[in-house]
């Protein structure tokens, strides 16, 4: 199983390309809204990890799951909230 922990990372290891790295860390610079989505194990936490990487610090980011557990820059968080809660606005 491979890992990453930022966009370079996945450039490295031939996951993504320059093209691509570059307009996901323009949209997480313009701070625009996300879905990640994919099946067992498309790497959609590893993902998510990268783009919470190229965040500024003061940027919120939410993880809404299926499951009640998300892991985002090493910070492990248990919720329980509706995912409709978080997206329906999170899509406006």
């Amino acid at each position: 199983m491979l890992s990453a922990n930022s966009l370079d990372e996945l450039l490295g290891l031939g996951t993504l390309t320059p093209e691509a790295a570059g307009f996901l860390e323009g949209a997480v610079a313009a701070g625009l809204n996300m879905i990640v989505a994919g099946g067992t194990p498309a790497g959609k936490t590893t993902l998510l990890d990268c783009l919470a990487s190229t965040a500024p610090g003061t940027e919120r980011v939410i993880t809404p799951r299926g499951g009640l557990r998300a892991r985002i820059a090493g910070v492990v968080a248990d919720v329980a909230i509706e995912v409709a809660v978080v997206v329906r606005p999170a899509m406006r």
